[in-house]
């Protein structure tokens, strides 16, 4: 740690704090310091990991709040938190902009030893006027053009800062002062970290979306659609921001209302029918952007204007859709409707088949999937997901007894662990379904609920698996179940261990049904019964071992015994070779008469041992 050291003040560059050390420890260059402490200075510009951290260690300040602030370099851009930065809204270091009250009041707090210090917000080109002191942004100090300077030059902040510093007085006075625009708070806010009102739309984009389609938008809708935004003053951009982010803001509905009303507004060809015809160069803007999914909510918009207020032609499509044709929605949107991580729904989509393996590789805010009937019904279950730890919780179960239910297909997991994912995701839809069926014949707490236990204690007891028990209930074969009270889910759910080793068992049913005597007799039940009924047929009345119903049973020896006796017409004609009416007939002839009278048993039977002389 060094001896001499400078406070960090919060939303200051790297680059700043770096340089007002060097100023501290009375070296004459931000290189000449880096080289002191074996940082290169390279590194501190872009913002290494390495570096800062190394750097904040020297100053004896926390990492953190460096780390966040700094504005690092990345592949196609910069990021400052967790926020992306397009490199065409980071200003030049050609031109210092600073806020004359901030610096008058870094002096006034920590002196000219350490002196003032460079704000991030600073080398922002959407933000124009300081948030917290409502003042506009003035050049401090300007790089003259015909000057070859070196990377040290351009951020030793706390050299060039020296000369405004002599006159702060003066320059503060004199500065215009005015209210920041709503973007300008909004972009402030999330640099800083700090909180900010819900923004429907916003809050879906991505840092550099929000601040590049606020612009694109307003200066469309304040200057029309022939308007390049290379033609606007700062002023001008100023208030194109303010518009447009004003509209974002508003919601879906102001964004669709705001481009209908601007494209009606503007006047246009007669011939005009094509989109880039009313929204001209906002459309070749948002055309020249099409592989970004972030502003897939500006061409929806301008997709469902298109549609609703003119025919189509056929094949015509407006950013690669055709009129009712799928349209995009990026998973960072998705992760902030839903409230699901972006990094795991983005899996989760992919592992479902929404998405594609490649697109497990892509930002959020980019990786895109069609907003059809099947993407939103898979969105839901995703956003019902939940871990298997909190499954278990969620009906009540224990460990061993989820996995169980688990391994059996009792329950089973929406989204499962694959290439993408690790972890197991279960529908709470699927899960209170599940609920519902072990609780479909559950009844409240009765006088003999204490003889009864749960479904792991009533297996164990009885020598099964708790699975099978769990398949009697949904099967409907135990009626005997009841719920525990004060509690709730899988344990909450009482049965019976005498019922359930009944079942088990599955004892034999004495005697024949009158489904077995029918099939073995090819009598009809009818025919059966009133045999029974006119105890003709010896039968008795039991209570079924499994279902617990009376049923009515015929001894075997009883029917062998009644078959001896008797013989059905139909069996008779059939053991004869002969048709009914003829083998009737035939009988009549011989003056034998069935045994019992066919109007009251449905059937004709005779003895035996009339037909004796037959055979």
């Amino acid at each position: 740690m060094l001896r001499l050291r400078a406070p960090f003040i919060p939303g200051e560059t790297a680059t700043s704090y770096c340089s007002r050390l060097a100023v501290s420890n009375r070296c004459r260059s931000i290189e000449e310091f880096c080289l002191d402490i074996g940082v290169p200075l390279r590194d501190v510009v872009a913002g290494t990991h390495d570096s800062l951290s190394r750097l904040a260690r020297l100053g004896g300040i926390d990492f953190t709040p460096m780390w966040s602030s700094a504005i690092r370099s990345r592949e196609r851009g910069y990021v400052c938190g967790d926020n992306l930065i397009d490199p065409k809204l980071r200003r030049s270091t050609d031109e210092l902009l600073v806020c004359p009250a901030c610096i008058a009041s870094d002096l006034a707090t920590w002196g000219d030893v350490s002196g003032p210090s460079d704000r991030t917000t600073w080398y922002l080109k959407p933000i124009m006027t300081c948030v917290e002191h409502q003042m506009e942004l003035l050049v401090a100090d300007r790089k003259p053009q015909t000057d070859l300077w070196t990377l040290g030059k351009r951020h030793d902040f706390a050299r060039r800062i020296q000369s405004f510093v002599q006159d702060i007085g003066n320059h503060a006075a004199s500065a215009r002062r005015r209210p920041a625009t709503r973007l300008e708070r909004y972009l402030t806010g999330r640099i800083n970290g700090t909180p900010l009102e819900a923004n429907e739309i916003a809050d879906c984009l991505p840092f550099y979306a929000v601040a590049q389609a606020s612009l694109a938008l307003g200066a469309f809708i304040d200057h029309g659609p022939k308007i390049g935004l290379k033609t606007l003053s700062d002023d001008q951009q100023r208030a194109a921001g303010a518009t447009g982010f004003a509209i974002l803001a508003a919601g879906h509905k102001s964004l669709q209302a705001s481009l209908r009303e601007g494209m009606d507004r503007w006047p246009k060809g007669k011939a005009a029918s094509k989109v880039r015809a009313f929204f001209g160069t906002f459309h070749a803007w948002l055309l020249y952007r099409n592989d970004d999914a972030s502003y897939e909510v500006l061409r929806n918009a301008i997709r469902e204007i298109m549609i609703s207020s003119r025919a189509m032609q056929p094949g015509e499509t407006i950013y690669g859709i055709a009129p009712g044709a799928r349209r995009l929605q990026s998973v960072l949107m998705a992760s902030r409707e839903t409230g699901k991580h972006p990094k795991r729904l983005q899996k989760a989509l992919v592992a479902t088949g929404v998405l594609d393996k490649k697109a497990a590789k892509v930002s959020a805010h980019k990786a895109a999937f069609p907003t059809d009937s099947d993407a939103a019904e898979i969105l839901d279950r995703i956003t019902r997901c939940i871990p298997k730890t909190a499954a278990r919780q969620y009906i009540n179960a224990p460990r061993t007894q989820f996995d169980l239910l688990h391994r059996s297909g009792f329950i089973v997991p929406f989204v499962k662990p694959g290439d993408t994912l690790i972890r197991y995701g279960f529908d709470t839809l699927d899960l209170d379904g599940f609920l519902q069926r072990l609780f479909a014949h559950v009844r409240d707490p009765g006088a003999d609920a204490a003889t009864y236990f749960p479904i792991p204690d009533a297996a164990r007891r009885a020598l099964c698996s708790a699975m099978t028990v769990v398949q009697m209930i949904l099967d409907g074969r135990l009626k005997r179940i009841y719920r525990l009270p004060g509690a709730e889910g899988y344990m909450s759910v009482l049965v019976d261990l005498a019922e359930i080793q009944a079942v088990l068992a599955r004892p034999e049913r004495p005697g024949l049904s009158i489904k077995q005597v029918e099939k073995k007799m090819r009598w009809t039940s009818r025919v059966i019964n009133a045999l029974v009924e006119n105890a003709l047929l010896p039968a008795s009345v039991i209570i079924n071992p499994i279902s617990k119903a009376p049923q009515t049973i015929i001894e075997p020896s009883d029917l062998t015994e009644f078959d001896n006796t008797y013989v059905a017409l139909s069996v008779l004609a059939r053991e004869l070779g002969s048709s009914l009416r003829g083998m009737k007939k035939g009988l009549e002839g011989l003056g034998i008469g069935p045994a019992f009278d066919p109007r009251t048993i449905g059937a004709s039977f005779y003895r035996r041992a009339d037909l004796r002389h037959l055979r």
